[in-house]
């Protein structure tokens, strides 16, 4: 079983609304989805995810990185 997020993270990327509760969820939105704004939360929240993916690190880490990315980008909500 998947280790999942304590409480999922809501993005909206163009239209459609995320509930990203994993850092596999998470890094798939950030390689393949996020806006074009990339800044240094993002290139972290990619690597934390990774790091997390291969048990290197937790998933708060990862969870609260993605965050501030979402933040960064101007695309979380609430």
């Amino acid at each position: 079983m998947e280790r999942r997020f304590d409480v999922p993270v809501r993005i909206a990327i163009g239209n459609v609304l995320y509930d990203v509760a994993n850092a596999r969820q998470a890094i798939d939105l950030l390689i393949n989805k996020w806006p074009s704004r990339r800044g240094p939360k993002y290139h972290e929240a990619r690597k934390l995810c990774v790091a997390t993916l291969e048990r290197k690190r937790s998933m708060t880490m990862a969870r609260l990185a993605f965050l501030d990315a979402a933040r960064e980008a101007g695309i979380l909500v609430g």
